[in-house]
């Protein structure tokens, strides 16, 4: 690229050829391109020095804050709009789950045989959908050996309850459906506690039609036996049932704080 007289100084470019200018010295190219180049607006230069001074007192961005921000987008994500006889529905199975919840909180789970009404509960259509997973269990886990398929069934009546809480959460964005998964998960750990806590005595009545002693078969027992805990049985089953009253006491203020949001944006 050449001039005839410097762009930039004015000053004549005798040969006509040169591509740079002998008084102050620009390439005229590298001149032509800086003056193409589109400038930064006021605002970008704004922002930009605000992001660095943000940068600079914060460091990177907070983890804490980012999971605040999962939880709000995900799972504390309102879904709006909700018509009123919505609402109802949902808050009447709330306090049906809140209401039952209470008696499972104070079921005594060292109680295992017998018509008590402390374990009236397990044959309930809830406790029979969570039988049905945990003898599914048993077949899904039985290529990974002995002893996950005696595992299995307890394991995968954990899992369904929250595999269907994760996928109302992030695929069908369905908070309050998950909330009541979560109520179903809490269900489950406190079902598991009567069997880890019978796995010693072996007095409870089995799906086979008989107890543990009678029929040769019961999963806590051989799982307890094997790993050699077989004397803490009881802190097992304790631990067990008290993680399901977390779970569950969290599900129903989860359902509760959701159907709070939903009521302030009735259409």
């Amino acid at each position: 690229m050449h001039y005839k007289n410097c762009p930039q100084c004015d000053a004549a470019n005798d040969s006509g050829a040169s591509d740079q200018c002998a008084a102050c010295g620009i390439y005229y190219a590298k001149w032509l391109k800086a003056q193409l180049r589109v400038p930064k607006t006021v605002s970008e230069k704004s922002s930009r020095a605000n992001n660095q001074r943000t940068s600079k007192n914060t460091g990177s961005p907070s983890r804490g804050n980012s999971f605040v921000t999962h939880m709000h987008s995900h799972w504390l994500f309102n879904q709006v709009p909700v018509k009123k006889h919505e609402l109802a529905v949902r808050c009447a199975l709330l306090t049906g789950m809140a209401i039952w919840g209470w008696f499972l909180i104070q079921t005594n789970f060292r109680i295992t045989t017998g018509l008590f009404a402390e374990i009236g509960f397990y044959s309930s259509f809830v406790g029979s959908a969570t039988l049905v997973f945990h003898e599914a269990g048993h077949v899904l886990f039985m290529p990974f050996g002995r002893f996950m398929t005696v595992l299995g069934g307890s394991l995968f009546q954990l899992l369904v309850p929250a595999a269907l809480m994760l996928a109302f959460v992030y695929k069908y964005k369905n908070t309050f459906a998950a909330a009541v998964a979560c109520w179903w998960l809490g269900y489950s750990f406190m079902d598991l506690a009567p069997y880890i806590y019978d796995a010693k005595a072996q007095a409870l009545m089995l799906v086979g039609g008989g107890t543990g002693k009678e029929i040769g078969g019961h999963d806590w027992h051989n799982l307890l036996t094997w790993t050699g805990r077989m004397q803490q049985h009881e802190s097992i089953a304790s631990a067990i049932e008290t993680t399901g009253e977390l779970v569950m006491l969290t599900a129903l203020v989860w359902a509760g704080y959701l159907l709070h949001k939903q009521y302030k944006s009735l259409i």
